[in-house]
């Protein structure tokens, strides 16, 4: 096999990687609620009926695969490999392993994107950052660099760190 040929690696885009860490948070926030829903329904009422039963099963095994997913989507946008990926999707397999997994992956998100300049924490960017990446805004004074060649916003020469800013 010729490395020669090889891609490049990838240079994460902070964009997607905020709106990665984003969905990962709020599928584990469903997950979460999803469950203390079941368990406070079945404190209150005794057993659940089968019917109900079963959608609440459904509705929490839909929300797992959806976060399993979205921690695949956010290892890979944060710039590791794909086999890393893969690994940390095989790991939400594993009760209690999983929360690590979430909490390893977050941090991972949180780091890059703090290296990009982005304003980000525990809980992902905050609604204004992430339309601030999404347009392709210069991370100093704001400028719409979308379709600007070079590295450098013209408005004030800051440094701009999304991969992407065609049009």
């Amino acid at each position: 096999m010729d490395h020669a040929s090889s891609p490049a690696p990838v240079r994460p885009e902070p964009a997607q990687i905020a709106r990665a860490q984003r969905r990962m948070i709020h599928l584990a926030g469903l997950s979460l609620g999803l469950g203390l829903l079941k368990i406070g329904i079945g404190s209150m009422a005794g057993p659940l009926p089968a019917g109900m039963a079963s959608v609440m099963m459904l509705a929490q095994i839909g929300a797992w695969a959806g976060l399993t997913w979205s921690v695949w989507g956010l290892v890979w946008a944060s710039g590791q490999s794909r086999a890393s990926a893969w690994i940390h999707a095989l790991l939400m397999l594993v009760p209690l392993v999983n929360l690590a997994v979430l909490v390893a992956a977050d941090m991972r998100a949180v780091r890059v994107l703090r290296e990009m300049g982005v304003k980000a924490g525990l809980l992902g960017v905050r609604n204004q950052e992430l339309v601030k990446l999404a347009s392709a805004a210069c991370p100093g004074c704001g400028f719409k660099c979308r379709g600007v060649a070079g590295n450098n916003c013209p408005e004030c020469g800051e440094g701009l760190h999304t991969a992407k800013r065609a049009a």
